[in-house]
């Protein structure tokens, strides 16, 4: 029998962006889990927009097997049911089948209950933008565009060395990393793996003199898919890690080691970046989508938190 945790309604501050009866579009702080689950039974923007959206206690099934109905609005982006959030959070994942811990929204009495619901998620690294459904109606709706791949998401990233080509794809399946189920990897073929696509470009690279070489850039990215960790395992492919990212070549030591590699680079910026690089640095920037009842077209964008904007200047600096 599925166990199951609830989560209450608490107190917690939200950025809201942008809010009306059918959605409200959130600008998550990195650190914040989305949802409930085991290890986590509150502090999350679920328990935060239960009480935002004057809802009472939510059940959250443990190991329930999402609906095939609702693949695309599936929360395995960033765990499974045998690890934890802390080890397996990343960008959002909208189309996964396999089975995780899921909010059960209950049965929908009546259309115009506010329930917030997830349709997608960011890591609990992540910051940046999500939008969460306020209505049955409303979810639906937005699950439909996230299985059309109609939403419109770009997202920044601080990344060690630079791309090669500075602009590109990357088309590779990522499937669950044999060698290490907490971690995702490509996968050799889609048959061990989904079908994942990211487009990528380097928007600046750091040190910023021409006649040093690159140690670090800043890279925008653009998804097609949403697969479980997929900047992450895409960015990791390119050799180049994300600063402050533990499981995908990212770590402290590493950052620092690189930039320290650099003869252009002092010691003590090359150690104020690391330092600095105390979670992905990986922000949700923008994200567009159709409003579910009006039709419009809706485009929201918010610049990274200040932790990112400190690594970002100390690389200036270098």
């Amino acid at each position: 029998r599925a166990k199951s945790l609830t989560a209450e309604p608490e107190d917690i501050k939200l950025n809201v962006i942008y809010e009306d009866e059918d959605v409200i579009v959130i600008d998550k702080p990195a650190g914040m889990v989305v949802h409930p689950a085991p290890g986590h039974s509150n502090g999350t923007l679920v328990n935060a927009l239960l009480y935002h959206c004057g809802c009472p206690a939510l059940v959250v099934q443990e190991g329930r097997k999402i609906p095939k109905s609702l693949d695309f609005a599936e929360e395995n982006g960033e765990e499974d049911n045998d690890v934890n959030d802390d080890d397996d959070d990343d960008e959002d994942d909208d189309n996964n089948d396999d089975d995780e811990i899921m909010p059960y929204l209950g049965p929908e009495e009546e259309d115009m209950t506010v329930r917030p619901g997830i349709v997608h998620r960011l890591d609990k690294g992540t910051s940046g933008l999500l939008v969460c459904a306020k209505n049955s109606s409303a979810h639906q709706h937005l699950c439909d565009q996230f299985a059309a791949r109609s939403v419109r998401r770009l997202y920044v990233a601080l990344v060690l060395g630079h791309p090669n080509p500075s602009v590109g794809v990357v088309q590779e399946p990522i499937g669950r990393d044999p060698r290490n189920r907490l971690r995702m990897s490509i996968a050799s073929s889609l048959g061990t793996g989904r079908f994942a696509r990211s487009n990528y470009r380097t928007l600046e690279t750091f040190p910023t003199s021409s006649d040093t070489a690159t140690s670090a850039s800043l890279v925008e990215w653009k998804l097609d898919t949403g697969r479980t960790h997929q900047i992450r395992v895409h960015s990791k492919f390119l050799g180049c890690g994300i600063l402050g990212d533990e499981t995908y070549d990212g770590n402290k030591e590493r950052v620092k080691k690189q930039l320290l590699n650099n003869p252009g680079i002092k010691k003590v910026n090359a150690e104020a970046v690391s330092k600095r690089s105390v979670r992905p640095m990986l922000h949700a920037r923008t994200i567009g989508f159709t409003h579910p009842r009006t039709g419009e077209s809706l485009d929201f964008s918010r610049e990274p938190p200040q932790d990112f904007l400190d690594v970002l200047d100390a690389l200036k600096k270098c």
